[in-house]
């Protein structure tokens, strides 16, 4: 009975040392964290953009100059680690909501897409009830969006702001949040 035990503990060992070796080669010699993080932005864009389903509210933000320094109103630009100051601010609701997701699925995200300005205009929140599930600003000069990885960290990822659901979206946005 000892002597499997010992067998027993052994091919565990055996297989953890595998593993870990395995998972060493994965992130060194195949840039493993890089497809891991890619992998994660997909799937975060995808439910963003596709499984909208059960998002109850949507707040738009209107956007302003962006700043390490500000106080008080701002919506946050995570990969820089700044914000923006809001200028503006509606919520969707009801068949407000529904006509922005049917155009908020025309988007078009892809990691392809994006340039490295942002200059945001707008951003948005999704909520699931009181719960906010997405949030990102948005940048129609250089295609891009960023998509929150870890709580307060995120990653750029891009759109195809030429097409019609881009398009579409960005004018919602400005006859509902005009500049002041």
């Amino acid at each position: 009975m000892k002597k499997n035990i010992q067998i027993f503990l052994l091919l565990v060992l055996v297989f953890l040392a595998i593993l870990g070796a395995g998972t060493v080669v994965f992130v060194t010699v195949f840039d493993g964290a890089r497809i891991l993080i890619r992998g994660g932005l997909e799937t975060r864009v995808h439910k963003a953009f596709y499984q909208t389903y059960d998002v109850t509210k949507v707040k738009v933000y209107r956007l302003g100059e962006m700043s390490k320094t500000y106080v008080g109103d701002t919506f946050p630009i995570l990969p820089y680690n700044t914000s923006a100051i809001i200028e503006g601010v509606i919520e969707l609701e009801g068949e407000s909501l529904t006509i922005f997701k049917e155009m908020w699925r025309g988007m078009s995200p892809g990691y392809s897409y994006q340039a490295l300005c942002h200059d945001p205009v707008f951003a948005v929140e999704f909520f699931e009830g009181q719960k906010r599930v997405f949030r990102t600003s948005i940048c129609w000069h250089c295609s891009n969006f960023y998509v929150e990885i870890l709580p307060g960290t995120g990653n750029w990822y891009g759109f195809d702001s030429s097409s019609s659901g881009a398009k579409s979206v960005l004018k919602y946005f400005e006859e509902k949040i005009p500049i002041k």
